[in-house]
């Protein structure tokens, strides 16, 4: 008699049908965020999947990466893309909503374009950064399709500070004190 797969590989039945109901999602599409085979629900703007021309740069990556949250309000902005780009026609394709004024710097192979706000973002702030589709390579091929993603600055830091200075009684000019942080 044979022993099933679940005893020869010793895993638990539980964990077998999370590994099915993954690799289920992935073969359907599932999980949210776009990318799937099947289309986004109606009145669903966010990640939507646009297929581009083919031949036509694509975005590799980006930082922050796409939804996410907690971002520094120092951050640089960064795409990356599948070959070689025309610096000129890809920042006048680049913006951001809320708009912010940038500086921008390419790596040596131009496929790198990094946006360095010439101010700090704001605070608890949701921006959405676009690549339209006049965005070019080197070769002159557009993008043809717009590519957006969005991420989310950190709240504030409020550092809430008692602090209490005292002159020695000595008659020096030292001080002494303490502060305690925290409400």
């Amino acid at each position: 008699m044979h022993d099933s797969w679940f005893r020869r590989a010793r895993v638990a039945p539980w964990m077998a049908l999370g590994v099915a109901l993954l690799l289920t999602l992935a073969a359907c599409g599932g999980g949210g965020g776009g990318g799937g085979v099947n289309p986004p629900p109606p009145g669903d703007d966010d990640d939507d999947v646009v297929t581009p021309p083919p031949g036509a740069p694509t975005i590799e990556a980006t930082l922050p990466a796409a939804n996410a949250i907690d971002v520094t309000v120092g951050t640089i902005i960064q795409v990356e893309f599948s070959e070689a780009m025309d610096a000129a026609s890809t920042q006048a394709a680049f913006s951001t909503e809320p708009a912010t004024t940038c500086t921008f710097a390419w790596d040596a192979t131009n496929e790198l374009i990094t946006c360095t706000p010439t101010a700090e973002l704001t605070a608890n702030t949701t921006y959405t950064v676009t690549i339209a589709a006049t965005a070019e390579s080197a070769s002159g091929t557009a993008t043809g399709v717009p590519y957006t993603f969005r991420f989310t600055t950190a709240a504030p830091i409020e550092a809430d500070a008692t602090c209490v200075f005292s002159a020695a009684d000595d008659g020096n000019a030292s001080r002494f004190g303490a502060c305690r942080f925290g409400p």
